[in-house]
């Protein structure tokens, strides 16, 4: 959440370099997850579970899964 509002962007941080690298993720015609905090969030080599949360229209119970 930044300046009070919830985002929908993912962030990868590599930490052999030190570095945050801004995930792109959205293909034409995919479902996107709504923007989202305080969610779950777990990550297994490639692939990665959203779970959750709330946004500006309340709680979510919803989950996604990523190809990262």
């Amino acid at each position: 959440m930044i300046q009070g509002k919830v985002l929908n962007e993912l962030f990868a941080y590599d930490h052999t370099k030190g570095e945050i690298e801004k995930q792109e993720f959205l293909k034409e015609g995919m479902i996107v997850p709504k923007p989202r905090n305080s969610h779950s969030f777990v990550q297994n080599g490639g692939r990665a579970v959203v779970y959750g949360g709330a946004n500006e229209e309340g709680p979510l119970n919803d989950a996604f899964e990523l190809d990262l």
